[in-house]
């Protein structure tokens, strides 16, 4: 006997926005059109009255489980600085021809005219496709006639086949949100892990189950299948199939907006929102499908892909390259520095952030660009045939969010950069970066951790900073009669040097001195430059200065001997921060400066020496300052010795700013002498 099982017809119907919504597109309220402010934020430009949205998991006689995921949103414009908020976007998944698909897509724009609601209705040509990634692309919306005043509606359907992208949903946005509600209908099937992040508290926050049923029809063929059978003989009957569908629903109301401040990774790490992302499916009459798996399958599934591990094994053309490139050099180290250097000269990054290639290096080499993944792929690959033990680390970068590595998906990686192991030591390689030495990876990859992909030794590797950053400024200073002048010296490591390196080299030697002088407001009479195509080296400036032109040898003297360098300004002016500090790397900055006393002048008064440390050994501020042989003395350290502070140390951290360039705004005050 042959049976055959076919899901057919659901008793009960998922429609959509089964739970009420809290309004009605279109139907908006004089109270909406008539205001002029946010009562919650005075300041905001445009606020977020009603965003709702319904994700259920629904099946489809002919396609099977689908998501099904509708939204209302409701905008009002206060003033010109909101007018940006007429424009949204509705991403899309695509793979294989089979994309999801985008219906009863409504918006309008509602103005309040003579006292009357008059209503424009967004048109095609307010609605664009844009491709935004292999798998992915934008839908984008602009709505006609917005001004100060209107009240946009938006509405939308999304099917997607793909139960793996269940709808995230964010609270918060960068202007306040006045209620923000989420309804998902999930069958006992899929399993979803489910995590909230943010520091906004839900109003609503309620999970019910429902009991639920559809019918499966079930087909039966009997006989035929020999000649003493008979004919073939089919038969059908039904089977209620009861399950459980968990119904939830999160509110949160008066939301304020999220305002991006100084030394943050992803806004999305922080922004006030509940994500979902698909264990397993344990569909009826199959075999359990675990979907979120480990990392150790991730990292099979990598080595396997053809656009990933499969083109690193391949790619024998360059054999002969590389061949070349180490021939008479006797180290690992010198083999690993041509390579890196040959494939950073050769390919230029397409500014792409990738962790897949198309299979093709030599094509890539042919166009001297690609994209991140085809150059540290690529480099991985040479690296192997020169015998280096070399392998790829998939990352996520900083504006992509942080990893969490209690959830195994490799969706959480968008770049890939290239490990090399030589005499016990590990070294995280990026070619895409020209200004950049081997030692260094871009600022964008110091994000955590990232996951080395490994025939044998798969593991997490720390994204740690391999060289120092760090500024020391020395100057000598000497006061006459109509000005302050001196030499000055700027020695930079690490990406200190490296910002200089850029910004030189994109503004050219003309337009980088004359930034200089004018940011510090200082006239330059001759510069010199060391080290500036010596990636390995910390760079050099050197300069003869007026530091000012004005008349300084009054009977007293007020100078900041600091004369421009330390810290100027602090950038972490809100009292209270929810989010950690995120500086990607430690830094230092030392200031050693001397000033000669002008002759007939005394030191009236010279600001206290201090030392302020951070706690925990996290940071250090050190001025010493004194007067030694008629020459002034001046050493100031500031140090931040790691990459992330938490929330909880953000008074600290904020007040040791503080502190820090309170002394360092302190003037010495000399004193013509009295004979």
């Amino acid at each position: 006997m042959n049976s055959i099982a076919i899901l057919c017809t659901l008793l009960l119907s998922f429609n959509l926005l089964a739970q009420k919504a809290p309004i009605k597109f279109g139907k908006i309220s004089d109270e909406e059109l008539k205001m002029t402010e946010y009562e919650g934020d005075k300041s905001a430009a445009a606020v977020v009255l009603v965003d709702y949205g319904e994700s259920v998991i629904a099946y489809n006689q002919t396609e099977g489980f689908q998501i099904e995921f509708e939204r209302i949103r409701r905008i009002k414009i206060l003033n010109k600085d909101g007018y940006d908020w007429a424009n949204f976007e509705i991403p899309l998944y695509e793979k294989n021809n089979n994309d999801e698909k985008l219906n009863g897509l409504k918006a309008i724009t509602v103005n309040l005219e003579g006292g009357k609601a008059v209503e424009t209705k967004l048109g095609k040509d307010g609605i664009f496709e844009e491709e935004t990634s292999e798998n992915w692309k934008k839908v984008k919306i602009t709505l006609p006639n917005v001004r100060e005043g209107s009240v946009i509606d938006i509405t939308y359907k999304v099917t997607s086949p793909y139960l793996f992208n269940f709808q995230d949903w964010a609270f918060q946005t960068t202007i306040p949100v006045k209620w923000s509600e989420y309804v998902a209908r999930i069958p006992e099937y899929f399993e979803y892990q489910k995590y909230s992040q943010g520091y906004i508290p839900f109003k609503v926050n309620e999970q019910n189950p429902i009991r639920k049923s559809f019918t499966l029809g079930i087909k039966e063929r009997s006989g035929g299948e020999g000649l003493s059978d008979g004919p073939s003989k089919t038969t059908f009957r039904t089977e209620a199939i009861e399950f459980i569908e968990s119904n939830f629903r999160w509110v949160c109301e008066n939301v304020p907006a999220f305002i991006e401040e100084p030394y943050m990774t992803s806004s999305y790490d922080y922004i006030a929102k509940i994500n979902f992302e698909l264990a397993q499916i344990r569909e009826p009459n199959q075999p359990v499908e675990l979907v979120m798996g480990t990392w150790e399958n991730i990292n099979k599934e990598l080595l396997e892909a053809t656009e990933f591990g499969g083109v690193v094994k391949r790619s024998n053309f360059l054999n002969k390259t590389v061949e070349e490139l180490i021939n008479g050099k006797s180290t690992n180290n010198e083999k690993m520095n041509a390579i890196y250097n040959y494939v950073k000269s050769n390919v230029q990054w397409d500014g792409n952030y990738r962790k897949y290639t198309d299979g093709n290096f030599k094509r890539v080499l042919d166009a001297k660009r690609g994209n991140s993944a085809e150059i540290n792929l690529m480099l991985v690959s040479a690296l192997q045939k020169a015998g280096l033990r070399a392998d790829p680390v998939v990352i996520s970068t900083r504006s992509h969010g942080f990893i969490r590595q209690s959830f195994p998906l490799s969706s959480q990686f968008n770049y890939v950069i290239c490990a090399v192991e030589n005499d016990g030591k590990l070294f995280l390689l990026d070619a895409t970066d020209r200004s950049l030495s081997a030692t260094m990876l871009p600022e964008r990859c110091l994000n955590g951790v990232g996951f080395l992909i490994s025939e044998d030794n798969s593991r997490w590797v720390d994204l740690n900073p391999s060289v120092k950053t760090k500024t020391i400024t020395e100057a000598t200073i000497e006061l006459k009669k109509d000005a302050i002048v001196g030499q000055l010296q700027m020695t930079k490591g690490g990406y200190h040097g490296q910002h200089m390196r850029k910004d030189f080299l994109q503004m050219g030697k003309e337009s980088y001195i004359k930034s200089i002088a004018e940011q510090n407001e200082w006239t330059v009479h001759s510069s010199q430059f060391e080290n500036l195509t010596n990636l390995d080296e910390p760079i050099k400036e050197i300069y003869e200065l007026t530091f000012s032109n004005e008349s300084n040898l009054t009977d007293i003297i007020y100078l900041n001997p600091m004369i421009g360098s330390g810290i100027k300004d602090n950038p972490f002016k809100a009292e209270k921060r929810e989010y950690p500090v995120d500086f990607g790397s430690p830094f230092e900055l030392t200031t050693v400066i001397k000033v000669k006393i002008p002759e007939g002048y005394d030191v009236e008064e010279l600001p206290a020496s201090m030392a302020v440390s951070l706690p925990e050994k996290g940071g250090r501020f050190f001025y010493n300052i004194a007067n030694i042989n008629g020459e002034i003395a001046l050493t100031s350290m500031f140090i931040i010795n790691k990459g992330i502070y938490t929330q909880l140390e953000y008074q600290s951290l904020r007040e040791f700013y503080a502190k820090a360039i309170s002394k360092q705004e302190e003037q010495i005050v000399l004193k013509k002498s009295v004979h």
